[in-house]
């Protein structure tokens, strides 16, 4: 909350490299062994719940400095020279690394943060996250105001195209069902229990349960810390 909006989310869990294609992360959905219409609205009905989970489940974020932008030129400029490129790729310069890098490509880091949250982290990282390895470089509100001119530049269009799309709550309650007939808590599992048992849940019980089945099932906690998950393997 307060980095990325719901819609980003979405399509960058359905498919990462369509936001940039040196993303790390794992594309876990819509692979090639899913051919029909209707484990296709499944993997939807999954990935919405878990977008909608990892939202209620954050804490909620305020960004705490702006100024103006600058300019973008001297921005690109500075990237280069504050030491930027000793953890991060951009595509205006050339890629000394691999995908597997300390920090995030960012080369189109303008289609999934807003200003006032970037100005922030440059200004100091660990008001948003105190244990971050990013350093404060100590920049000025001119050199921040240039920085963030040439990041927010920095867009996939063609990403920020794409529809997120809309959840179907049936669909979800489909997929729930398909969790809790192999939940051994639910233990024996029968259809009529199951139908009973989600028939009383409220819609974003429903969202929230699934959202924390597919959490556990993709292992998103193997890379991202995620409260509640801290002791999962």
């Amino acid at each position: 909350k307060g980095k990325l909006t719901r819609d980003w989310i979405v399509k960058w869990v359905r498919k990462p490299r369509s936001y940039n294609e040196w993303a790390r992360m794992p594309a876990q959905f819509h692979q090639s062994n899913i051919t029909t219409e209707e484990f296709k609205q499944y993997q939807e009905a999954e990935l919405n719940a878990l977008t909608d989970y990892i939202l209620e489940e954050s804490e909620p974020y305020k960004a705490n400095y702006t100024t103006a932008l600058g300019n973008k030129d001297r921005g690109k400029e500075l990237f280069g020279q504050v030491g930027c490129l000793a953890c991060h790729q951009i595509n205006d310069f050339p890629r000394t690394r691999g995908r597997w890098t300390q920090a995030p490509d960012l080369s189109a880091v303008g289609s999934k943060v807003s200003k006032d949250w970037l100005m922030t982290w440059l200004k100091n990282p660990r008001h948003y996250w105190q244990e971050t390895a990013m350093p404060s470089l100590r920049l000025s509100d001119g050199e921040i105001g240039d920085l963030s001119a040439y990041l927010l530049s920095k867009r996939n269009e063609e990403f920020e195209k794409l529809e997120a799309g809309t959840a179907d709550l049936e669909t979800q309650k489909k997929v729930l069902k398909l969790y809790l007939l192999r939940d051994p808590k639910m233990a024996p599992a029968t259809e009529a229990k199951v139908d009973s048992y989600i028939a009383e849940l409220k819609p974003h019980e429903v969202v929230t349960k699934l959202g924390k089945s597919a959490m556990t099932r993709y292992g998103c906690y193997g890379c991202h810390e995620f409260k509640g998950f801290e002791k999962a393997q």
